[in-house]
C-alpha cells in the first residue's frame, strides 16, 4: 500500500521527509519506498545533542529548492538505448527499452541534486553503420519551488532542455583514455547500492571487485620484468598500477577500494539498519563531489586549534602517530570527526572556537550541505576514539593479480 501512497503522491506533488530518533529501532525499511519514491530525505539522531539539529533540519526540508510533478523524456538515436535510470523517485511512464526515448516521473529535492543514467546498444554492431551521429536529448519539465529574495516561498514553471551530439572511436583505449570517472563513479555506487539492497553487501563488494578485474583485463597491460623472468608462459602481469597510463582511471582503484571498505556498502554492524536506510537516501542523489566524500573521508591534521590545516592525509594510522599533528578532522560527510590525540588538551579549545582555524574549516565543510553534518568530539584514550578509528581504511596496494583468488583487499 504505501509504494501505491508513493507514487500518487509524487504525482500530486507531495515529498514525504521523516525525523527519527536512533534510541529505538523505527524500522525505517518500511518507509523507504514512501520517502524515495516521492524524493523525500530522512533524518536519524542518535541522541539528545544531536537532536538539537531537528529545528534547523525542519526549517531546511521546508525551505530546500524543488523539483515537483517533473516529467524526464530521454530520447536517443537508434542505435542506443535507456537500460536504467538510477534515481529513487523516478517512476517509468513508458517501458524501458522502448525505441527512441522513455518517459518517467521525478521529484528531486535540492538544486544540485544528480542521477545517473546507463545505456545501451540496441544491436551487437553498435554505432557501425549509423547514419546520425551519437545523440541523446533529455527534456524535464518540472514545478520549480524555491525560495525567493524576499525570503518568501514561490513557485514557477520550468522546463531544461540538454542535447548532446558524442562521437565514435574504433579502439577501446580511446574511450578509456577520454572517460569522465565523475559519472562512473556514480553510477558505480548506485549499481553497488542496488546490489546490497537487493543482495547484500558481499554480492555488492563482488560486483565491485569484478568490475575492476575486467577494467584491468581490458585496459593498458603492464609487465614488470621481475614477472616475466619468474614465468613467461603465462604472459603479461596483470597490474593495476598500469592504469596510470590513462589518466582517466588512475583514481579507480583507490574509489573501488573505499566502495568496498565504506559503511554504507560493507557489512558494518555499528551502523543500525535505520541509520543504513537513511545515508542510502542522502547518497542517492549527491552530486560527485559530495559523493567522493562519501566513497573516501577527507582526513586533515592541525598542530593546534589557531595553526594552519595539513595537506590531505592517508586514512592509516601512521598519519596519526607519526607527524607533529595534535588535532585531526575527519570528514566523511554525513558526519565529521574532531579527534584530539595529545593527553595535553585545552578543554577551553574543546569545542574549537568558530574563530579558530579549525572552527573555520568546520564552517566551511557544513557549508551548502543537504543536512548539517553531526559533528563529534573523540579523545584519545577514550571510547570516542574508536568512531574516528573506524574510518581510517587501509589504502588499496599498488599491484594487484586478479587472477589470485586469495588476494586481501584490507
Amino acid at each position: 500500500p504505501l509504494i501505491y501512497l508513493a507514487r500518487n503522491a509524487s504525482r500530486l506533488g507531495v515529498i514525504f521527509d521523516v525525523f527519527a530518533t536512533a534510541k529505538k529501532a523505527v524500522n525505517l525499511s518500511q518507509l523507504f519506498n514512501l520517502i524515495a519514491q516521492s524524493g523525500g530525505r530522512c533524518n536519524v539522531y542518535e541522541d539528545k545533542e544531536s537532536m538539537q539539529e531537528l529545528p534547523e533540519d525542519l526549517y531546511r526540508s521546508v525551505t530546500d529548492d524543488a523539483a515537483m510533478r517533473g516529467v524526464m523524456r530521454i530520447r536517443t538515436t537508434p542505435e542506443f538505448q535507456v537500460s536504467k535510470l538510477y534515481c529513487l523517485s523516478a517512476q517509468p511512464m513508458t517501458p524501458l527499452g522502448e525505441k527512441d526515448q522513455v518517459v518517467f516521473s521525478v521529484n528531486l529535492r535540492g538544486s544540485r541534486s544528480t542521477m545517473a543514467v546507463d545505456l545501451e546498444f540496441t544491436q551487437p554492431e553498435g554505432f557501425m553503420g549509423a547514419v546520425f551521429a551519437p545523440t541523446l536529448q533529455i527534456a524535464f519539465r518540472f514545478l520549480h519551488v524555491y525560495k525567493g529574495s524576499d525570503g518568501r516561498m514561490r513557485l514557477r514553471r520550468a522546463l531544461r532542455l540538454s542535447t548532446s551530439t558524442y562521437g565514435t572511436a574504433q579502439a577501446r583505449s580511446l574511450v578509456q583514455k577520454e572517460c569522465d570517472a565523475a559519472v562512473v563513479l556514480k553510477v558505480l555506487f548506485q549499481k553497488a547500492l542496488l546490489a546490497h539492497a537487493e543482495t547484500g553487501s558481499d554480492e555488492a563488494s563482488n560486483m565491485l571487485r569484478d568490475w575492476l578485474a575486467r577494467l584491468v583485463r581490458c585496459g593498458p597491460r603492464g609487465t614488470s620484468d621481475a614477472a616475466k623472468s619468474k614465468d613467461s608462459n603465462k604472459g603479461p602481469r596483470m597490474q593495476i598500477s598500469a592504469l596510470s597510463d590513462y589518466p582517466s582511471l588512475t583514481a579507480f582503484p583507490r574509489l573501488i577500494f573505499g566502495l568496498i571498505k565504506s559503511k554504507l556498502i560493507s557489512a558494518d554492524v555499528t551502523m543500525s539498519p535505520d541509520e543504513r536506510t537513511s545515508l542510502h537516501l542522502l547518497c542517492s542523489t549527491l552530486p560527485v563531489e559530495w559523493l567522493l566524500t562519501c566513497v573516501y573521508p577527507r582526513l586533515i591534521g592541525f598542530t593546534g586549534v589557531n595553526d594552519p590545516p595539513s595537506r590531505e592525509l592517508a586514512l592509516c594510522m601512521k598519519s596519526v602517530l607519526e607527524t607533529d599533528h595534535r588535532i585531526f578532522v575527519l570528514d566523511v560527510f554525513s558526519q565529521i570527526f574532531v579527534y584530539y590525540h595529545s593527553t595535553n588538551v585545552n578543554y577551553n579549545e574543546i569545542p574549537a572556537p568558530p574563530e579558530s582555524q579549525v572552527g573555520m574549516v568546520l564552517s566551511a565543510l557544513c557549508k551548502d550541505r543537504p543536512i548539517k553534518p553531526k559533528v563529534r568530539i573523540c579523545k584519545r584514550d577514550s571510547h570516542t576514539a574508536s568512531w574516528f578509528f573506524s574510518y581510517l581504511i587501509e589504502e588499496a596496494p599498488d599491484t594487484l593479480d586478479i587472477t589470485n583468488t586469495n588476494t586481501k583487499w584490507g
